[in-house]
């Protein structure tokens, strides 16, 4: 009998799930029902009002993805698979978002700025002594050390896998990359099980058509070649297909106009809500959450709780107004937009340029309209298909998001991280972006470019909407900031 079908559930993405008791019990603490009460896409079901899954089907659906490619490899006579082994990479896809924090990726930024903004605080700085800032302010600013602490702290999940004989560690130095294998990339990569969930799983949240994925045909497609995990030369349009729905998916709900603008104002909500001390983030109390198991609590509901606490009692007018575009869905509106799809080498430069000569713009317009500048906001980001490109030298692995420096650490990790295709006489592999006959060789050394600017608009200056947007566009084209 298969040990991972000893219990089933029914998904709407895929059908029948089949699942091992031990994964049933690690479902059932907990921590992992908490899951149920974070949103995957964020602020995404604000625009998109199917766009509500939790990281607890996601998280599931990851976990079967990776048995599927893994038993894959097996049936195909690539590689012995123990069950064992096969096991601890489902677990890692189980408990890989186990550490989101409440509305995933925005808070997660939000804190990080916050204690990173405290922590480079100048030494007289009173508040900044008061506080006692720790000397690991930011060691569980993101999700993968939370879950790393999870897995080492939580009572009922250790207890869980020792009876299993599993050592927590063999689990999250999979999603931490801390071990990487041969199978690291199934939960973490350019092409991974935790990106192939997403797509499937957010086309059917949204209705949007462009993540579709041919699942079943990578699936078949898998190999093992020198202990590297890859696919087949015949794979190679499968897999474009998938970076390119990654890469459209991302565009049209992630960074959609309306979601990117809410997510803007909820982290300056989650940074009021840290600077005023309703919320405490610091790394001794999300251990004590972790260790009184008081994290099974930490969700989405429990920071909304906290936004309506500010909303009713807030600091000042501009606070209360910000709470409320949560609370209320009241967007900021847009003013201006600068998009460019360019090569990496050179417009990133001419990117960053724009960026800066827009947000020195920012004040002139705050005192000319007379709205707070804490009101305005600018969004930027580069998007790229893959994680590096064909013509980069690893040590200038190019990130998807902009607040990362650039490394030969960082370069090499990404370069890992790519997808490797088999050529066609089985003798060797290389990334895809490096075949001829990919369009990964042309695309990958291109991102996409966009900057947003925002005002969210006091009650008062709600009718001077087109006012502002027309003063503003004619001012960036006067500058050739944008066209």
């Amino acid at each position: 009998m298969n040990p991972f079908s000893a219990r089933r559930i029914s998904d709407p993405v895929y059908g029948t799930i089949g699942l091992s008791d031990l994964e049933m019990r690690i479902i059932d603490t907990r921590a992992f029902q908490r899951l149920r009460n974070v949103k995957h896409l964020g602020l995404a079901h604000l625009v998109f009002p199917g766009a509500d899954y939790s990281r607890f089907s996601h998280c599931i659906g990851v976990c079967h993805i990776t048995g599927r490619i893994l038993e894959a490899l097996r049936e195909s006579g690539q590689a012995i698979i123990k069950d064992r082994q096969i096991q601890v990479y489902r677990l890692a896809g189980l408990l890989h978002d186990a550490g989101h924090y409440p509305f995933s990726h925005a808070m997660e930024q939000a804190v990080r700025d916050h204690y990173s903004n405290q922590l480079y605080m100048p030494k007289d700085d009173q508040a900044h002594q008061t506080r006692g800032v720790p000397s690991d302010l930011l060691r569980l600013a993101d999700h993968e050390a939370v879950g790393k602490e999870i897995l080492q702290q939580d009572t009922e999940i250790r207890r869980i896998l020792t009876k299993a004989r599993i050592k927590p560690e063999d689990v999250y130095r999979v999603f931490t990359r801390e071990g990487v294998d041969v199978f690291t990339n199934l939960v973490s990569s350019d092409l991974d099980a935790d990106r192939i969930d997403y797509l499937l799983r957010t086309t059917h949240a949204t209705g949007l058509p462009y993540g579709s994925v041919d699942l079943d045909y990578l699936l078949s497609q898998f190999r093992l070649h020198d202990n590297e995990l890859c696919l087949t030369a015949k794979a190679i349009r499968a897999v474009e297909h998938l970076l390119l729905s990654r890469f459209f998916t991302y565009m049209l709900v992630a960074y959609h106009r309306t979601v990117t603008a809410f997510e803007l104002v909820l982290k300056d909500v989650i940074a009021i809500l840290l600077e005023e001390e309703i919320l405490d983030c610091r790394a001794p109390a999300m251990l004590d959450r972790i260790s009184t198991g008081a994290w099974a609590q930490f969700d989405d509901g429990h920071v909304l709780d906290k936004i309506r606490t500010l909303a009713a009692n807030p600091p000042n007018e501009s606070a209360a107004t910000k709470a409320n575009v949560i609370l209320e869905r009241h967007p900021p509106a847009l003013l201006a937009e600068f998009e460019v799809l360019g090569d990496r080498a050179s417009r990133k430069r001419d990117f960053s340029i724009a960026r800066f000569a827009l947000r020195d713009r920012v004040p002139s317009y705050a005192e000319h309209f007379g709205i707070d500048r804490s009101l305005w906001y600018l969004w930027a980001k580069d998007i790229a298909l893959t994680k590096i490109g064909a013509r980069l030298p690893v040590s200038e692995g190019f990130l998807t998001t902009t607040d990362l420096q650039d490394s030969a650490h960082e370069g090499k990790a990404l370069f890992e991280q790519s997808i490797r295709i088999l050529k066609s006489d089985a003798t060797i592999t290389q990334p895809i972006m490096e075949l001829d006959q990919s369009l990964m060789r042309i695309l990958s050394d291109y991102a996409y470019y966009s900057l947003r600017l925002y005002v969210l608009l006091p009650p008062n200056k709600q009718d001077r909407k087109p006012e502002i947007r027309d003063y503003v566009r004619n001012d960036l084209r006067s500058r050739g900031i944008v066209q």
